[in-house]
């Protein structure tokens, strides 16, 4: 029931009720709805701090999921980068020093991208420094990676001309020791067997009897196929590439022409006596960016059999039976 105010009227000896005035019955009105407000506000932020809504649960889910994701792609990153510093240190070690080449410093290797603006995006985030951290050792991590898919590109290259060299380097005799071959004359000053003057000579002289197989020393190209009673009387050069020429002087004759591709063991020529020659043999020379160097350095430690396998492999390449 309502409260009512009461007071005493001396006339009719009676109580009769006050009315409350307009005003104060807006004043309380007023204080009740504050009151209404503030607890309904106290009840609301104490709801929304002791409890969470289903909305910032899934917030929160979603943030610890991301936490995860975020701590396992930074250890597989780990990985990665333990993996590249094997290979960069094999690379360095291994692969560069068999074939002697300068290794990459780490000031390359470990260069980053340059700029902080490349960043700027992650600034304005919750959370942005582990998206900063983890994009830089990205970069970092993909740059070295580049860097070394570079350097083993190059190895391979290196591979490639190491084993184009081994094959095209002059490396065996160019007569057959079962042709009784020897040696009649050395690389470098000596008596001019005409003139007997002193002059230098750029090759060395094998004898052995007219006719034997002169066989080409490495693989390469005809260069160069005379046919002259006069010098070197005929002769072929076969260019190795790598800077390397032989040449293979006064012969009998030629089997080859220019420009044909010829492999280790194959015949060029017959031994003979052309040209300016005091009797039969082979003068042959080695070149090295068109100066003569001894052929004898260049004479591998070959046994007959290991000879004879060398020409019926080049045989067997060309189709051309060297019996």
């Amino acid at each position: 029931m309502p409260k009512h105010h009461y007071k005493f009227n001396p006339i009719t000896l009676n109580f009769d009720i006050v009315a409350m005035p307009f005003k104060r019955k807006v004043l309380r009105a007023v204080g009740y709805m504050v009151a209404g407000f503030v607890i309904a506000t106290a009840f609301s932020f104490a709801f929304t701090y002791f409890f969470d809504t289903p909305k910032t649960l899934a917030l929160k889910r979603e943030r610890a999921d991301l936490l995860v994701k975020y701590d396992l792609l930074e250890n597989r990153l780990s990985d990665a980068s333990q993996v590249l510093t094997d290979m960069q240190q094999r690379d360095n070690n291994i692969y560069r020093s068999i074939f002697e080449e300068d290794t990459i410093p780490s000031s390359i290797r470990e260069a980053g991208f340059g700029g902080a603006e490349r960043y700027e995006a992650f600034s304005g985030i919750k959370n942005g420094a582990v998206a900063v951290h983890a994009s830089m050792f990205l970069d970092k991590i993909t740059r070295q990676a580049y860097i070394q898919s570079k350097s083993f590109d190059d190895v391979i290259i290196l591979a490639k001309q190491k084993e184009q060299l081994s094959a095209r380097m002059p490396a065996i005799q160019p007569v057959s020791l079962r042709d009784n071959m020897r040696l009649t004359d050395f690389f470098g000053f000596r008596r001019d067997p005409f003139n007997r003057s002193v002059k230098f000579h750029e090759g060395i002289d094998i004898s052995a009897p007219i006719g034997s197989e002169v066989y080409s020393s490495g693989d390469g190209v005809v260069e160069l196929v005379v046919s002259s009673n006069h010098g070197y009387g005929n002769n072929v050069i076969v260019n190795h590439g790598f800077g390397y020429k032989t040449r293979y002087a006064h012969l009998k004759a030629t089997k080859v022409v220019v420009g044909q591709r010829v492999k280790r063991g194959e015949i060029v020529g017959l031994l003979g006596n052309t040209g300016r020659s005091t009797g039969p043999h082979l003068h042959y020379e080695v070149m090295y960016h068109n100066k003569p160097v001894n052929p004898i350095n260049y004479f591998g430690n070959l046994d007959q059999a290991d000879f004879d396998k060398i020409i019926d492999r080049a045989a067997l390449l060309s189709g051309v039976s060297q019996d």
